[in-house]
């Protein structure tokens, strides 16, 4: 593939390497990442400056390398949502940095440092691409179950996709997965899933639904720090209800249910301005609760994540005694018995947005979820009293809710 007007146009390089190279990438298109150009034209090595330079234009390793990083850089670039393109961009400004300051390495050599860094940029590039795939492959299975089971069979040594293997064979025979393909993929797995994988027998035998869904769980425990799609697995709180909720939230009440149920809330409930007003007047009361020692406020916040969870998907569910359940609610927050660890002034912030979350939350309910009016006000009554219960439960008691 020719670089060039495509892909970094060719200059000379008359400032350090590292700043060269942010603009590069700052400039580099994310919406054709295939034109990235596999020859390195951002580098104009006719006249190399410096030792970082100078090293990686003597050695066509070097110059590969980061032909290869530029080109996952740009595909993942494209492919990434938003907020998580973000991050990747300040990874690879952080890693041009490092590089860089392989030009202060005499005494290692500045080419031993180059390769070093580049080998391990390249490793955790190739393994986002590889986790990218599987997320992608797994949100796409409601919609075509076979071709994210072509995607899964590549990467079916690794317990993520075993996993999602073993669920398409039982629950999505269109995949092709057969049942055999799928107890072989569901013991690779079982025999990877780390912490709680004693938890896999009986009634959560993974053999069986609820201990198949929570044998994918466990899977998204162990690389939830390397998600990088937002909730891919949305689709099994839909389709399997309870036992998916259940699957996902505290099973171990200790720091390991941390992050669970590894989504946020469906199609921004609770991010519109007045549930974020609601949100900073509960902080003063709940972050103090939420740093404390002990493990199990872990539990109670993973409970805690789940039920929002599961108020964006089935709202209906939370309807029943709206206005009862709200007044108490309130009248709870009011007559709070400390007032430094929740000042009145907070408290009072707190019940004066409830009004507008209400509201928000109505026009939430007839927009995206189809509610008529009434029924839109009855049930964010019972919403907005329930995110309340909760959180009074969690500032009342955070290690025993």
């Amino acid at each position: 593939m020719r670089g060039g007007r495509n892909g970094f146009p060719s200059r000379r390089i008359r400032r350090n390497h590292a700043a060269v190279l942010l603009a590069l990438l700052a400039a580099q298109p994310a919406a054709n990442p295939a034109q990235a150009g596999s020859a390195n034209p951002r580098r104009d090595c006719k006249r190399p400056g410096g030792a970082v330079q100078q090293a990686i234009c003597a050695a066509p390793n070097l110059i590969a390398a980061e032909s290869r990083i530029a080109d996952l850089y740009a595909e993942l670039r494209a492919a990434l949502p938003a907020e998580r393109r973000q991050s990747l961009q300040a990874e690879q400004r952080a890693w041009a940095v490092a590089l860089d300051e392989c030009g202060k390495a005499a005494e290692a050599g500045t080419g031993p440092c180059l390769a070093a860094r580049m080998n391990l940029r390249l490793a955790e590039l190739r393994r986002m691409k590889s986790q990218l795939a599987v997320e992608t492959a797994v949100a796409g299975i409601p919609d075509d179950p076979k071709k994210s089971a072509e995607t899964l069979r590549a990467f079916g040594g690794e317990p993520r996709a075993a996993a999602w293997l073993a669920y398409l064979a039982r629950f999505e025979p269109a995949s092709g997965v057969t049942a055999g393909e799928g107890d072989a993929a569901r013991l690779r797995a079982v025999a990877e899933a780390g912490k709680g994988g004693g938890m896999l027998e009986g009634d959560t035998d993974p053999g069986k639904d609820a201990g198949l869904l929570l044998l994918l769980r466990l899977t998204m425990q162990n690389d939830q720090n390397e998600r990088l799609l937002a909730c891919p697995h949305l689709f099994l709180f839909k389709r399997h209800g309870a036992l998916a909720y259940d699957a996902f939230g505290p099973i171990h009440g200790s720091s390991l249910d941390a992050g669970a149920p590894y989504c946020k809330p469906a199609d921004g409930l609770f991010t519109q301005p007045a549930w974020r007003a609601v949100a900073r007047a509960f902080e003063p009361a709940r972050q103090p609760r939420s740093e404390a020692p002990g493990s199990i406020r872990f539990a109670y916040l993973a409970r805690i994540a789940t039920e929002e969870l599961r108020m964006s998907l089935q709202p209906q569910d939370f309807a029943a005694g709206g206005p009862a359940r709200l007044g108490k609610a309130i009248g709870t927050i009011r007559q709070w018995p400390d007032n430094k660890a929740w000042p009145r002034q907070d408290r009072e912030r707190l019940i004066a947005a409830l009004p507008a979350a209400e509201r928000q939350t109505v026009q939430w309910l007839i927009d995206k979820r189809g509610f008529t009016p009434k029924a839109a006000k009855r049930t964010a009554t019972g919403l907005v009293a329930t995110y309340l219960e909760q959180w009074n439960g969690f500032v009342e008691n955070p290690d025993g809710g």
